[in-house]
């Protein structure tokens, strides 16, 4: 069923090169292009809204219902869905349709956890997520999250928090077998209090390595590339907001004292790098080290579409807000940011991801569902 943005009021509660350049956009595919388009006789008009949160997920349960979500790179038509304690959901039509697909080995480990931080690797579809507040380590699917792994290694799972309680997992965008991981959580001797663990086998062995002395919920490090990264921490200051390092962690630079969550966007037209956080939208034209702020735009995630960016309010709590709308856009070539007509939420968009194939916005929204948006 369509849902246009004027009609619509919910009521239900509640990660490119410094050197070569931004995040690729991938070609189109035919195969997944037609099947969405198809989706009920056809791609509904601009700018139209839809709730497609799987039938199967409570969100009236205890917790805080969808969490992270990726698009198959290699298939744009299907998406995997995080949730908190309800396992793994996955479609083959954008959305419309969707199966718990977590059913084989280990898949009941993904039932017993938040996966709130999820990424998938563009050549062979490997998706890695976490389980917060469940079994702890990294868990990583090679058959389209039917079967899963604990690939965190004992070196790590020794020092870490709760045996390797994760707090977000990124992936480098030049090189997909590089990952990094940040702890929900101080690490233990003999490791830095404040550490990070990081693999270039895609998960088979890893090392601790450096991280800025200060941790908050929704931190996170981004990968630029190689050895140049990111860290952005919510709580801003002296010791929080961005980070920069050029020599995997040995050394940090603190770039901005703004807040930032951990979702940059690195846009493939302008090469300019985008983060939001608490105090406002801070964007970074060379490469993370200057950044400016628009302040009083309270943000979490951003993303874009070519033309047009997004960002999502972040506002993603355990009790019902007053409905509003949690969006934001601009023009990815001259932000000026104003708000972006949606149905009116009770739980402020959380993740944000552009399937340019299709011409798709999708929002995770905590309680407030799972939403696609046509060339919103």
């Amino acid at each position: 069923m369509r849902i246009s943005s004027a009609a619509f009021l919910l009521l239900s509660a509640c990660s490119a090169p410094a050197a070569s350049g931004p995040e690729p956009t991938r070609a189109l595919s035919t195969k997944s292009a037609t099947r969405c388009a198809m989706l009920d006789g056809g791609a509904p008009v601009s700018g139209t809204w839809e709730a497609i949160t799987p039938p199967q997920v409570n969100l009236a349960a205890a917790g805080f219902g969808v969490k992270a979500f990726v698009i198959d790179p290699n298939d744009s038509a299907t998406v995997y869905l995080g949730t908190h304690a309800q396992g793994i959901y996955k479609s083959s039509d954008c959305g419309s349709t969707w199966s718990h697909v977590n059913t084989g080995v280990n898949g009941s480990q993904l039932d017993s956890g938040r996966n709130w931080s999820m990424v998938i690797d563009p050549t062979d579809s490997s998706i890695y997520t976490c389980a917060g507040y469940g079994p702890s380590g990294v868990w990583k699917s090679t058959n389209g999250g039917v079967d899963w792994t604990q690939i965190l290694t004992s070196n790590i799972t020794s020092v870490a928090p709760y045996h390797g309680f994760i707090e977000w997992i990124a992936m480098d965008p030049s090189d997909p077998t590089h990952l990094i991981v940040t702890f929900h959580g101080p690490c233990s001797p003999p490791a830095p209090s404040a550490c990070m663990a990081e693999s270039k086998d895609s998960g088979a062995t890893w090392n601790i390595t450096g991280h800025p002395m200060f941790r908050s919920d929704k931190d996170g490090v981004y990968i630029l590339s190689g050895a140049t990264w990111l860290y952005g921490s919510w709580i801003g200051g002296r010791h929080g907001g961005i980070w920069r390092t050029t020599d995997g962690g040995a050394s940090w630079t603190q770039v901005s004292t703004a807040g930032a969550s951990a979702s940059f966007y690195h846009s493939p037209v302008t090469g300019h790098l985008f983060v939001g956080g608490g105090g406002g939208m801070q964007e970074s034209a060379d490469d993370g080290v200057t950044w400016t702020l628009t302040p009083h735009m309270r943000t979490f995630s951003v993303t874009g579409s070519g033309t047009k960016l997004f960002a999502s309010d972040g506002m993603c709590l355990a009790s019902p807000l007053t409905p509003f709308e949690p969006y934001f856009s601009a023009s990815e070539t001259s932000p000026k940011w104003s708000s972006l007509a949606s149905p009116l939420m009770t739980s402020g968009g959380l993740f944000l991801k552009y399937n340019t194939d299709q011409g798709l916005l999708y929002s995770s929204n905590c309680r407030g569902g799972f939403w696609r948006a046509w060339s919103p």
